[in-house]
């Protein structure tokens, strides 16, 4: 019964873990990429219209909160990344249940963050993310039978 069981499941429900594992590190990467590589300075000008350093000089203790707060977004999205990352290889890719339901917190966070920045001056980056919460949905619906199986069928 076993390896009847075992030959009705098809390859994409097999491997749609790899899905969600390639997304997670993409997330890792681009966060990392994001919080070293980009003129945040530059940013902030367009944003606000004063300079890094004419807000800084006027406003110190809100400037080092903005700064912190920054910070602290990327740690949250990176340790997201990084918990989805090892649930995918360790829970859903073994065929654990509940590690499948956890990753739904993925594309709920990627969906939250898209509708945030749909309201702000970056909507292209909320399409960015809502794409990657659309690849995350896909990525756990492909193996849905294997971890939500339906009622069995009479004869």
């Amino acid at each position: 019964m076993a390896t009847a069981r075992q030959s009705q499941v098809r390859a994409y429900q097999e491997y749609a873990w790899v899905i969600l594992f390639l997304l997670s590190a993409l997330l890792v990467v681009t966060t990392l990429i994001v919080a070293g590589v980009e003129d945040h300075a530059h940013e902030f000008q367009a944003d606000t219209g004063a300079t890094w350093v004419e807000f800084t000089a006027a406003y110190p203790g809100v400037a080092d909160a903005y700064v912190l707060t920054q910070r602290l977004l990327y740690v949250g999205f990176i340790s997201l990344a990084l918990f989805a990352l090892i649930i995918t290889y360790f829970g859903v890719r073994q065929g654990h249940r509940w590690a499948w339901w956890a990753m739904w917190l993925l594309p709920a966070a990627l969906v939250l963050t898209t509708l945030l920045f749909l309201q702000s001056r970056r909507p292209e980056t909320g399409a960015v993310y809502g794409g990657f919460a659309a690849v995350a949905v896909i990525g756990l619906l492909l193996p849905i039978r294997k971890f939500v199986p339906g009622q069995s069928r009479p004869g």
